[in-house]
């Protein structure tokens, strides 16, 4: 019985490792991007455009000009902006290490993803092509009486330089669904090691690596498509949620109350006739190799096939859904201003002159102030 605890405290104590280590990389990654006042007023003028409803784009040339004043390189300024944009939580701390030996997950994806491209375009061709994905929502728009309806995000969607695609703060746009992709493959691993019962980890890695492809290519494509600014309003309970976050909030329940439960029984059945260590040390290594994978997977297929996947969706919803109305969701000195627009199809040929990044410094600072977080801090008296 005490071998058993002893066997049962190691392996629950080295699963504890990456989570302990969670704390000192976010210390870390702080003061990688920066905690200076220079750079804390401008993550304040930052926060203040986003909680007004506001593009970032619009004030382009006054963000510029604030950056150049305080000594903040452009590289920097974007790796601030997509930090503000894209912020970090715990679990992405536990993964964080994936990030930094990017080259290292590209290596380790390629094989992968080259064996299963013919899986990655069936599952293109089948949830857009075929206009599945559009028919599922659809489905549910007319199940649920919910309205589906186009609301621009504030967040930063513009396409990335050829030059930009390596910096860090392009990198943080894909790395925000790592978690997701990384506990999908361990979900994965979990149901091929409790269902098949192989004795060949060999066997059971490649077993799962399909299945994780399969999972990998859906999850891809769908989130790709879904990048766009739709948004489900349910005028019953006066509710507007982005489609893609909606999505997000179903399968982390699910995923995450499987992936407890398989993990759990695994580790008893181990402890009891395995080793549990080696299984502890096997999940974080299944853990690393799927988010190595999957964040590569998702950076190289947005940037191959992101705008034109996300392009051909917005075009099927246009038509299927119409009329699509583009709705404005905006702050003005404390008030939410809520009002239809234009079509959204009108709102795509506009867009850019909607965004002109020409808004002055008045306009910055005109905007209203959020009490959390966009308050610029004083230098002390010296």
């Amino acid at each position: 019985m005490a071998t058993g605890m002893e066997a049962l405290a190691s392996a629950v104590g080295l699963l504890l490792v990456p989570v302990l280590l969670a704390l000192p990389l976010r210390i870390g990654w702080q003061v990688l991007v920066g905690s200076s006042l220079d750079t804390m007023s401008y993550r304040a003028d930052v926060r203040r455009i986003l909680h007004a409803g506001m593009p970032l784009e619009a004030f382009r040339v006054a963000l510029d000009d604030r950056a150049r004043e305080s000594g903040i390189t452009p590289q920097r300024q974007r790796l601030l902006e997509a930090d503000t944009l894209y912020p970090l939580g715990f679990a992405h701390f536990i993964l964080l290490p994936a990030l930094f030996i990017f080259p290292i997950a590209l290596m380790l994806a390629a094989p992968v993803i080259l064996l299963a491209f013919p899986v990655f375009w069936l599952a293109e061709f089948i949830l857009i092509r075929r206009q599945v994905l559009t028919l599922i929502l659809d489905l549910i728009r007319r199940t649920t009486n919910w309205q589906i309806v186009h609301i621009p995000r504030s967040h930063e969607t513009t396409e990335a330089s050829r030059e930009r695609v390596m910096e860090l703060s392009h990198h943080l746009r894909f790395f925000h669904g790592a978690p997701r992709l990384a506990f999908l493959g361990l979900f994965a691993w979990l149901i091929i090691h409790w269902a098949l019962r192989l004795n060949h980890f060999g066997l059971e890695l490649l077993i799962t690596t399909m299945l994780y492809v399969v999972l990998l290519a859906v999850v891809g494509v769908v989130t790709a498509a879904l990048e766009t600014d739709l948004v489900w309003a349910d005028p019953a309970t006066a509710n507007i949620t982005p489609i893609a976050i909606w999505l997000d909030s179903m399968l982390k329940p699910v995923v995450g109350f499987g992936l407890v439960l398989l993990l759990a029984r695994s580790i008893a059945e181990e402890v009891r006739n395995g080793n549990a260590v080696l299984f502890s040390a096997s999940v974080i290594a299944v853990i690393y190799a799927a988010a190595l994978v999957g964040f590569a997977y998702q950076w190289g297929y947005a940037l191959a096939k992101g705008r034109k996947v996300r392009t051909e969706f917005e075009e099927q919803a246009m038509i299927r859904y119409a009329p699509l109305i583009s709705y404005d969701l905006t702050r003005s000195e404390g008030r939410l201003v809520f009002g239809a627009r234009m079509s959204m199809a009108e709102r795509r040929e506009v867009a850019s002159e909607l965004v002109t990044g020409g808004m002055t410094f008045a306009d910055l600072e005109a905007l209203p102030r959020s009490e959390e977080g966009g308050q610029i801090p004083r230098r002390p008296n010296v």
